[in-house]
């Protein structure tokens, strides 16, 4: 059977770039927040005000 869980990403925006890029939920699988997290940190401009954000990301692999 495959993992499957919920992490949530909280960030940053100031000037249209993220920071501070941070895991505010576990999903209970290591893999699956570092990939959560890695696919947060990749985006580099964002059309967002500036402010504090959460972001939740779903996973189901089978």
């Amino acid at each position: 059977m495959g993992w499957e869980g919920r992490v949530e990403v909280g960030f940053d925006v100031h000037a249209r770039r993220l920071s501070e890029v941070r895991l505010v939920a576990s999903s209970g699988h290591h893999v699956l927040d570092a990939a959560a997290l890695d696919g947060v940190r990749q985006v580099e401009l964002i059309d967002l005000d500036d402010g504090r954000y959460r972001l939740p990301v779903r996973f189901v692999l089978r």
